[in-house]
Parts: structure tokens; sequence; C-alpha cells
């Protein structure tokens, strides 16, 4: 079934992802040079390694207005299913990025304890600390409500990356303070804290990414959302089957509806779509709804029973020389778990009597009951039917 829900807009100004990813970017080019100027000035390496963390910062905003302007672009031949996995890979990309960062630093900061520099860095440090570390933890706030709005795992994942960089300059502040202050080794103790906060949130991405390709379930919570919608229908009597995963910031759900088999095929498709659109209704975050349709009691164990074309052939047989073949006007079929239900409608000549139709009747059922895979067979007259 083709989606009614429109596609986000990869244009910056109408999408709240590119939006703030194109601000950070800003905010970490300006914060770069402020730093980097600050500790060149003020005698600060803490605060110039601080302003190359920021330029990092720069690069994954990058990755992340690319990942997540590609990830937007529409359904085209080549992808039928969007480009959500770009976002995906390029979260998974930015998760390792923190991991290397984490390893970096905590060596970093080990060979600063181990040799520690009795430096007295100029207040301008400080100053210059003190901006990056309100102006990220502002930026970081702001990008994951973003992120979490919009069930972006890229737009989390980079603005994990603004706190890593808060959290440095908190590491830059204490280290200039003590060192002026008399104590250089607290800087690196205070870094390692910071580490393992940053390669924490780094490997809960890229496990975040890595299951999302992976095809893994979504969590449990949004499989009962999604379950509730569907038990909503009228007409849905059971469902099984039942699968959700995460295409980047989207969801893709398949199911199978079980309906009551008396009813047409229009109006099994009716269902479907009517269920479709609730769930997507219901939960913004569902791209598409992929149902089967399966008939309750139904067989869908995929049994060898006969087809429609087959089953008019032996039918045919069976019946030759019992009734005239013209007059069986309609065969309905219907697969159960334990064989084929057959219903057929005759035309009744005028001069048959109520107890010869009967009798007929009952005649052409004993006939196809013996046939391969039916176990019930109804025969019925088209009211007011001639020879």
């Amino acid at each position: 079934m083709e989606s009614h829900v429109p596609s986000a807009s990869p244009e910056t100004g109408r999408d709240p992802g590119l939006k703030i990813t194109v601000i950070g970017g800003i905010v970490n080019l300006v914060l770069t040079g402020i730093k980097f100027l600050a500790g060149i000035a003020g005698g600060s390496s803490v605060l110039v390694v601080d302003a190359i963390h920021s330029l990092s910062d720069l690069a994954t905003d990058i990755v992340a207005f690319a990942g997540r302007r590609w990830a937007l672009l529409p359904q085209d031949r080549d992808h039928p299913y969007g480009h959500g996995r770009i976002e995906t890979l390029a979260a998974l990309i930015m998760g390792l990025f923190l991991i290397g960062l984490a390893v970096y630093f905590a060596v970093d900061s080990v060979q600063k304890f181990l040799h520690p520099r009795a430096e007295l860095p100029g207040y301008i440090t400080l100053a210059a600390a003190l901006i990056s570390i309100i102006s990220k933890e502002v930026l970081y706030r702001s990008t994951v409500r973003v992120g979490k709005e919009m069930h972006s795992g890229l737009i989390i994942a980079n603005a994990w990356h603004h706190r890593s960089d808060a959290l440095s300059s908190v590491v830059a502040f204490l280290g200039i303070l003590f060192a002026r202050l008399g104590t250089p080794a607290m800087d690196p103790l205070a870094a390692l804290i910071v580490v393992l906060m940053v390669g924490h949130a780094g490997f809960a991405i890229f496990l975040d990414a890595f299951r999302n390709l992976a095809d893994t379930m979504v969590e449990e919570a949004l499989q009962e959302q999604i379950r509730a919608s569907l038990s909503r229908v009228a007409g849905v009597r059971d469902f099984h089957d039942f699968r959700a995963r995460r295409v980047g910031s989207e969801v893709w759900v398949d199911v199978h509806l079980q309906v009551p088999s008396e009813i047409s095929v229009s109006e099994g498709h009716y269902i479907a779509e009517r269920a479709r659109r609730m769930v997507l209704q219901d939960i913004p975050e569902v791209r598409e709804v992929l149902v089967h349709i399966d008939p309750e009691g139904g067989s869908d164990r995929g049994e060898p029973l006969m087809d429609r074309e087959r089953l008019r052939e032996e039918m045919n047989r069976a019946l030759k020389g019992v009734i005239r073949l013209d007059t069986v006007e309609h065969v309905t079929i219907d697969y159960r778990e334990g064989g084929i239900d057959l219903t057929l409608r005759l035309l009744q000549p005028a001069a048959l009597t109520l107890g010869e139709a009967d009798y007929l009747g009952e005649r052409v059922r004993q006939c196809l009951l013996g046939l391969e895979g039916v176990r019930t067979v109804q025969v019925n007259y088209s009211p007011g039917s001639t020879p």
C-alpha cells in the first residue's frame, strides 16, 4: 500500500534537526576561535586542546547535517524504502568517533597526571572556558530535545558530542583554576572522569545504531502502542507475525491481521487500510505499515490444497452425469485449517419440486465430499432461477 504520510522536507528551515545542527556548527566555529586565541594568549595548553575538541565538534556537525539531509530525501526507484539507513550509519560513525575521542583523552590525561606541568595560565583562559561551558550546555539541551522529539539517533548523538565538549571545557576550567592555585595534577584526574562519561555516551550511541542496522525489534513500549492501535479497528479479530523496526528516525511495521472469513475481499482490504491509517495517525514516528490479511480460522501455513482452477476441473469430473455443468452459477472456496469448505449456487429448473431439489443438492454434496481436501459442501439455489 502506498504511504500517505508526508515526508519531512530536506530544506534547512523546515526540518528542526537540520536547523539545530546548523546552529551547532556556527557555535562550534566561534568557540574554536575564542578558545584557540585565548589559549595561545593566556598560555594554556589545556584550552588549546579544548579548542581542537570544539573543532572536532564542528566536523561532526557537518557529518550530522549531511546524514540528516541525505536521510530526508524522498523514496525513489533505487531506494524504495527511503534513505533513513544513512542517518543510522552516520550515528554509528559518530558513536565510534566519540569512543575514539574518549580513548585519546584517556591517554592524554594519564600522561599529564604522570608528568604534570607547572603552568600558570592567564585569567582570560578561565573566561573563555566559562563561555564554552555555558554555550555548549545550552546547545546540548536544545539539540537533545529536538533529537528526542524527532526520534533521531543521529541528532541525539550530535547532542552528546556537544555535551562532551561542555564537559571537556569544565575540565579545562578546573585544570586552569587548580593550576593557578598550585595543584596542576587535578586537571588530568578531572579529565579521566569526563573521558568515562564521553566513552559511555559514545558506546550507547554506537550500540543503538548497530541494533537499528541489524533490524532489531523496537522497544516494548512502542510495540504496545502499535498493538493498541490495531486492536481498536473494527473487524480485526486478532493479529500475529507482528514486526517493527527502525529505519533512521522512522519506524516500519509488518503485521498479519485476522478478519472474519465470510467477508468479501474488498471489505478485508478496507479493514487493512483502516488499521494502517489508525497506526499512522496514532504514532507519528511510524512511516509505513504493511498489512497482510488472513481469514479467521483460515489456513496460513501453505498447506498443499487444490487451487481454484484444479478444483473446478475435479468438480466437473465428479458432477458429470449428475447435473448439467452450466447450472453451477457460482462457487465459493474457503480455505480452512482442516481443508476446503465449498459453497455452490445452482440454477434450479422451474419444473423441479422442493423435494427433488433437496435430493439433487444432496447428490451433488456427496459427490464433492469425495474430492481430495474437501471437508464440507453446501449447496444453495438461486432464487427464482429458470432452466
